[in-house]
């Protein structure tokens, strides 16, 4: 179960985090995150991810299928967009299961409750728990939009607030899942 209420102050900070580092190198009018762009911050025991994604991959969603969404349609179609993002979106450790996304948060690119025109994206935030720092950790996707844009995402491993490991990949509807700090493979000797 989603717990949309409470926010203990290392998932703040997390979030804080999180957001500081999408926004480093943007204007003040930048999005929260531009259109084809994602991150995956490795906290402590958390992985925190940011991606914007096409409103018009939310295919189960009606309010979606003219590709546009409003405040208002995000709001009553909160629970729907949640359930897609539970199922299209996964992430992984090691080859193993996916992980339970424990918080799931949405935002127009616009900032939610500011008056302006629907929004063509939907930056969707999720709080996974991991255990210990990954290795291996996979990211799946089938929410794509008609044109199968692809999307950059960078992740990073963060350990005593500095930041130790980073990796930028490219995922698209061709190449769905992305493995971010693949274990080295063992080479046969010659």
């Amino acid at each position: 179960m989603l717990n949309m209420t409470h926010r203990p102050l290392g998932m703040i900070a997390g979030w804080l985090s999180c957001a500081a580092l999408s926004l480093l190198g943007t204007t003040a009018q930048a999005h929260l995150m531009p259109a084809g762009h994602g991150t995956i911050n490795v906290v402590g025991d958390k992985a925190y991810m940011v991606l914007s994604v096409p409103v018009e991959a939310f295919s189960s969603v009606e309010a979606c299928h003219d590709g546009l969404l409003t405040p208002v349609e995000l709001t009553a179609n909160h629970a729907a967009l949640q359930q897609q993002v539970q199922t299209d979106l996964q992430i992984s450790f090691d080859s193993g299961p996916a992980v339970e996304f424990k918080q799931v948060i949405f935002d127009l690119p616009a900032g939610h409750g500011h008056a302006g025109d629907a929004g063509e994206d939907l930056v969707v935030m999720v709080v996974a728990p991991i255990g210990d720092a990954p290795d291996g950790l996979s990211l799946t996707s089938t929410l794509w939009g008609a044109k199968g844009d692809p999307i950059k995402v960078r992740a990073t491993v963060s350990e005593k607030g500095r930041e130790v490991r980073r990796e930028v990949l490219r995922m698209s509807p061709e190449q769905p899942s992305a493995m971010f700090f693949a274990r080295p493979r063992a080479t046969a000797s010659r």
